[in-house]
């Protein structure tokens, strides 16, 4: 298993995080999932100087439908493609990205993969979004059960709700919906080969659910009603 992120004895969990968003809660949220509602988003909906969340392979959509800026990119599993790919992204300032959200500590590293930090030349921070979840018991109580866990654009609206985010917008979020694509771009020959099965096929892995999904949208509303 991955190694989860550390916290200093002088520090509570989700202190630094907390920190690092407070001048941002009062500004709308927009929570961008890769859906494929993510290539037709409403932009007569989304409001002006939203903070922009974004996850996992976003970079690979066609067109700049959310802008260039990301405020804070979220993933959970250790991929060395998707890291490079991240990196380069940054490098050649085809977007712009403060804060990488994760669970995991960078260098990812678990038994049988091994890579250093991509990222290490680059001026983004990382935090840890599960440090702030885990305050709420309500809504850690849904990482704590196995097999199923919420899924990255639902753990992000729980990480933001619980930094004080109110003003909230989920987009591209499509509970896998379509039968005939997974995602709003297109995966690349050369990506797809770096990714299992289950990350091309449309629909819920067997780790996630719609159910569990919905259940953890149902705790987050019964947090912060």
């Amino acid at each position: 298993m991955p190694p989860m992120r550390t916290v200093a004895s002088s520090q509570q969990p989700g202190e630094r995080e907390i920190a690092a968003f407070a001048e941002m809660i009062d500004r709308p949220l927009v929570i961008v999932g890769n859906g494929p509602s993510a290539a037709l988003p409403q932009h007569q909906r989304i409001p002006a100087n939203a903070v922009i969340f974004r996850m996992n392979w976003f970079f690979l959509e066609s067109h700049y439908h959310f802008g260039r800026h990301v405020d804070a990119w979220f993933f959970a599993v250790p991929n060395r493609m998707l890291e490079q790919s991240l990196a380069e992204e940054i490098r050649t300032k085809r977007y712009t990205i403060d804060r990488l959200l994760s669970p995991m500590q960078i260098p990812s590293r678990r038994d049988g993969d091994s890579w250093g930090n991509e990222l290490i030349d680059l001026p983004i921070q990382q935090y840890d979004h599960w440090a702030v979840i885990s305050q709420y018991p309500r809504l850690a109580r849904a990482f704590m059960s196995r097999p199923g866990l919420p899924t990255t654009g639902f753990q992000a609206l729980g990480f933001g709700l619980g930094l004080g985010f109110r003003e909230v917008y989920l987009c591209g979020i499509d509970l896998y919906e379509s039968t005939t694509n997974r995602y709003g771009y297109t995966v690349t020959e050369t990506i797809a080969a770096a990714l299992a099965a289950k990350d091309l096929t449309p629909g819920y892995e067997s780790a996630h659910s719609v159910d569990t999904d919905l259940a953890f949208l149902r705790r987050c509303i019964a947090e912060f009603p």
